[in-house]
């Protein structure tokens, strides 16, 4: 087996799909190992692969990123938006450090043609983030032509604003506007909150559970989320101080989540109606994810017996250990449902 290297060439700035010069080394190895450049003046900016399918993919998603870039720059298309752009540290290939979605406004802005937002690290999966609307409204009230959006990811450390600037306007200027000078001094816009606050509490191949500051009144939310939808928060809830060791335990004494709230206020009206306001029945609740409906059940109605089931043993523990699942009111069984 043979170390391979594949180097990215440095192109013009007219558009070009870019080019690949691999290298046959005379080094060789027990297994193989591909080593690509994917951006130039980087020596330590390498991806090694052991697989050439991967190796090959990884080639195909950079220069689809570039037909991308090129396609939005060119001509612009009111409203329209990129996909999501990963962005990895200089030094650590294997961890992404930044997201970007570049965003046209609806209306163009003569004079403000072109600016940056970054989003703080516990608003990425807030409405006015993370959906196309939402990031519409925002550009209007910035009243900016192009935006790009700068999401900060949970488990990444920042420093302050000033270092996120640093790292990301380069990327920020592979898209600005082709009719804008090169020495533009891109506006880099942020809410109150700066960069944000998240503390990850426990993270696996499959789930990471975090602590996330939200606004300016120390208000603290915990949720649950799944690497296979992490757009998607599975279980959220309100965090407050434990009064004796001042560690932060959530809080079932209200209903912040939408969902949840429609659930137990149906199931009230629907007890209030047949004069029935504290059902003693037995509950089956399959899938108890973070636990947290699960408790807010037990709450509303205290004389149900409520059994929780769930396929994986692993969510029955984060419910316990992370959520306050108490298994003292609900019976908890592993099975699948």
């Amino acid at each position: 087996s043979w170390l391979l290297r594949y180097h990215h060439i440095q192109t013009s700035k007219s558009f070009a799909l870019p080019v690949f010069a691999f290298v046959f080394t005379k080094i060789t190895m027990k297994t193989p190992l591909i080593e690509i450049q994917l951006y130039n003046n980087a020596d330590n900016n390498w991806l090694r692969f052991n697989d050439l399918t991967e190796a090959l993919n990884a080639i195909k998603q950079c220069q689809m990123t570039c037909f991308r870039k090129y396609d939005f720059k060119q001509k612009f298309v009111a409203g329209s938006e990129t996909p999501v752009i990963d962005l990895y540290a200089e030094n650590n290939q294997n961890n992404r450090r930044y997201q970007m979605i570049v965003v046209n406004s609806v209306t163009k802005y003569r004079n403000k043609p072109f600016a940056a937002f970054i989003v703080p690290k516990s608003r990425n999966l807030d409405w006015l983030y993370s959906t196309p609307a939402g990031r519409q409204q925002i550009i209007a009230s910035a009243k900016y032509t192009t935006v790009a959006f700068i999401y900060l990811q949970s488990d990444e450390e920042y420093r302050d604003l000033e270092q996120v600037k640093s790292e990301m306007t380069s990327a920020v200027l592979d898209f600005k506007p082709v009719n804008l000078s090169d020495s533009l001094q891109i506006p880099f816009l942020s809410s109150s909150e700066g960069i944000g606050q998240v503390v990850v509490r426990e993270r696996s191949a499959s789930f990471i559970i975090e602590d996330c500051l939200y606004g300016s009144d120390n208000e603290w939310k915990r949720r649950l989320r799944f690497d296979s939808n992490p757009n998607l928060i599975q279980s959220e809830i309100n965090l407050v101080s434990n009064k004796t060791t001042n560690d932060l335990i959530p809080d079932y004494s209200t209903l912040e989540n939408d969902y949840h709230g429609v659930i137990v206020a149906g199931l009230k009206t629907h007890f209030l109606a047949t004069e029935n306001a504290q059902p003693t029945d037995n509950w089956l609740l399959i899938g108890l994810g973070g636990g947290v409906l699960t408790m807010k059940l037990i709450r509303s109605f205290p004389k149900a017996h409520l059994t929780g089931i769930d396929i994986d043993s692993e969510m029955v523990r984060i419910a316990k250990t992370w959520f306050g699942l108490d298994d003292t009111l609900t019976t908890c069984i592993v099975d699948d449902g």
